[in-house]
């Protein structure tokens, strides 16, 4: 699937690491943020998983969208 790049960051002194936010398909106001990660200048693309606990080890309440 190939879905729309909304942003796209280098991250610094990490060769060949980057952070993407890409849009999933569908209708506007049906659209999600996907947050992901490559380690390979881009050859493979992993969802970044939401934290179970937050800084001071509580639950979070927190989820991502993942689509296939």
């Amino acid at each position: 699937m190939n879905f729309t790049f909304v942003d796209i960051h280098k991250v610094r002194g990490l060769r060949g690491v980057y952070i993407a936010s890409q849009l999933t398909p569908g209708r506007v106001g049906r659209r999600h943020i996907l947050t992901k990660i490559t380690f390979d200048k881009g050859g493979l693309w992993q969802p970044v998983q939401a934290p179970k606990l937050d800084n001071y080890g509580k639950p979070l309440n927190c989820s991502l969208v993942s689509h296939k």
